[in-house]
């Protein structure tokens, strides 16, 4: 065994204390698990952000949190799909998903269309209707022009 001096620091009018230890290790334990990489992240309905890891652990990591307000008709339009607190909507209060009239939190799934579908379909019946108009005017100019050519001969 290898002896070390450890001492302590000197002051001025105090004498430097100087000991010899020994350091020795008679066992060790390990109280954590084999290293893993993260694999996956889910959501869950609860709000509950899960981690799972190439060795098997699973831990929750966090929690979505859904904002609610006393009256969400005093929301404003922002663009698309996003609102803005007004002082008609009130303050926010920050709620557990599924709690106290907040909603559920949905993973992996897609947010459906906002685009409203009777003004796109009525917009493509106008588009294909001008379409038809334009190409009959072409039909109706090149009917034209060939009688005026056989007029000519």
């Amino acid at each position: 065994m290898r002896q070390r001096r450890n001492c302590a620091i000197c002051l001025k009018r105090v004498p430097c204390i100087c000991s010899y230890a020994t350091s020795t290790t008679n066992s060790t334990s390990v109280d954590g698990g084999p290293s893993g990489s993260l694999t996956k992240v889910t959501v869950g309905t609860d709000g509950i952000v899960t981690a799972d890891f190439s060795n098997g652990a699973t831990r929750n990591i966090a929690q979505v949190a859904i904002a609610t307000f006393p009256d969400p008709d005093g929301l404003a339009a922002s663009s698309g799909n996003a609102y803005v607190a007004t002082d008609a909507s009130g303050d926010f209060n920050l709620k557990q998903p599924g709690v106290g009239g907040a909603g559920q939190v949905e993973s992996d799934q897609l947010e459906a269309s906002t685009v409203d579908l009777s003004t796109e379909f009525t917009n493509l019946i106008i588009t294909q209707r001008a379409y038809s108009a334009a190409s009959k005017i072409i039909t109706t100019a090149d009917q034209m022009l060939q009688e005026l050519i056989e007029v000519k001969q």
